[in-house]
Formats: C-alpha cells, sequence, structure tokens
C-alpha cells in the first residue's frame, strides 16, 4: 500500500514539472557554467549590433534634417529677393515720370572722367579761361586769378612743372569747396554745370597746351 501512494505522488510531481514547463518555455536555465557564460556573451553582442544599428539611423535622420533646414533657407533667401525685386519693379511702374533730385544730378557730375575743355572754355592761344557765371563772384576772385595766370603761362611755355600744377589744384580745390558751400542757392542745372567745369580745368592742366 505505501508503495503504490509514494508511485502515485512520484506521478503527480513529473506531471506538475512537465506542466510549468510547458506553460513557462522561457524558464529555462543553463545547465553548465560554460553555457551560461556564452549565453550571456552572447546577449551583450546582440544588445551592442542594436546599439550601434540605432546610433546610425540617429545620424543619418540627423543629417536628412540638416539638409531640409538649408534648403528651406535657400527658399526663403530666394524668396526674400524675388520679391524685393517684384515690388521695386512695381514702385518704378507706378512712378515712371518721378523727376531726378538735384543729389542725383550732382553725384552723376562726379562721376566718370572729367571732359577736356572746349576752346571756348579755354583759349589755346592766350590760355584765358571763360569763367562760369557762378563762379564770377568776387568770392572766388583770389583763386580765379591764380588760376588764370598759370594757364597763362601753361598757353606761353606748352607745359607746367609739378608745383605749379599743385598751385592749380589747390586754387580749385578751394574755389570747389566754396562753391559747394553754395549747393542750395544755385539752380541745379547752373550747379552741375559749374561743377564739371571745374572738374574739366582741374583735369586739363595735366595735359600740354595745343
Amino acid at each position: 500500500m505505501k508503495i503504490k501512494i509514494a508511485g502515485l505522488a512520484l506521478l503527480v510531481l513529473v506531471g506538475a514539472t512537465l506542466g510549468y514547463a510547458q506553460y513557462y518555455p522561457y524558464s529555462y536555465h543553463a545547465s553548465t557554467p560554460g553555457e551560461g557564460y556564452a549565453r550571456g556573451m552572447a546577449d551583450v553582442i546582440r544588445s551592442r549590433g542594436q546599439a550601434a544599428y540605432m546610433d546610425s539611423a540617429a545620424a543619418v535622420n540627423m543629417t536628412v534634417a540638416d539638409r531640409n533646414a538649408l534648403h528651406n533657407q535657400l527658399v526663403r533667401t530666394k524668396t526674400f529677393f524675388e520679391m524685393r525685386r517684384v515690388n521695386r519693379e512695381a514702385r518704378a511702374a507706378e512712378n515712371p515720370q518721378k523727376p531726378r533730385s538735384k543729389e542725383y544730378w550732382i553725384r552723376l557730375a562726379q562721376e566718370g572722367k572729367p571732359r577736356r575743355l572746349s576752346p571756348g572754355e579755354l583759349n589755346t592761344v592766350t590760355g584765358v579761361v571763360a569763367w562760369p557765371t557762378v563762379l564770377q563772384g568776387g568770392a572766388y576772385a583770389k583763386d580765379r586769378a591764380v588760376v588764370q595766370q598759370l594757364f597763362a603761362k601753361r598757353a606761353a611755355t606748352s607745359v607746367l612743372s609739378l608745383e605749379e600744377r599743385e598751385e592749380v589744384d589747390h586754387a580749385i580745390q578751394r574755389m570747389t569747396k566754396r562753391f559747394n558751400s553754395q549747393i542750395r542757392a544755385i539752380p541745379t542745372d547752373l550747379f552741375v554745370a559749374s561743377q564739371q567745369f571745374l572738374k574739366s580745368l582741374a583735369y586739363e592742366v595735366r595735359f600740354p597746351a595745343a
């Protein structure tokens, strides 16, 4: 009777063990230290591989994001300049006959190389200078006399020395400075013509008399 009871208990224990294994298939443990070490190393290697993959994917995503950001910035910049161009053309179309300011004509007169004076403005035989009306005032008399004397000498000797050319330049610079201070009191066309004349006079002294 005792033997039967012991056998029955053994069957119950075996069945319980098999049932636990059936419902918990991953509860298996290594039977040796070597197998456990191998499984542990495999888990470490697998974890490192997954980490490397995730780092690589993150780097790719950052590169794509940077490229998209640069593209968007380029598009915004092009759009800004295109809108500014359209706006400028629209304003010009609305004001096609807008008059130029005095400052515009003055700046235009200051650009480029001065022209040579004509014989009617500077007599090549006598060296007499035909001064514009606005430069014939008493405020310019002293400097006019210096310039006239040296241009008369130039007509007689063909060329002036370096010191004499510098003296002409200094006299014309003083006249120009005094003349520019009267910009608001002189009509635009006379101001521009007189300023060009002074520039041409300073330019002319660098050449020998014809």
